[in-house]
């Protein structure tokens, strides 16, 4: 692959409407590397002060899209 081109990406993901029993580090990781590499979560997903959605942040390599056609249901 050339060099010039940029294949690592960080990338915020979000999980909407995400039960309340899948907000542990544990689980957020699980449901993570199903996408990519899990770096870090955001502030207010780890103080679960906003229970909307949990938001994560990923390393991604972007010449695999096979990741991209993960789906979840409840």
């Amino acid at each position: 692959m050339d060099a010039d081109f940029l294949v690592e990406i960080l990338l915020w993901v979000k999980f909407p409407n995400l039960p309340m029993s899948c907000w542990s580090g544990n689980s957020l990781s699980m449901i993570g590397n199903a996408i990519s590499i899990p770096l870090y979560v955001d502030e207010c997903t780890m103080k679960q002060s906003r229970i909307f959605f949990a938001r994560v942040l990923h390393q991604t390599n972007v010449t695999n899209s096979s990741k991209w056609d993960c789906c979840m249901s409840s």
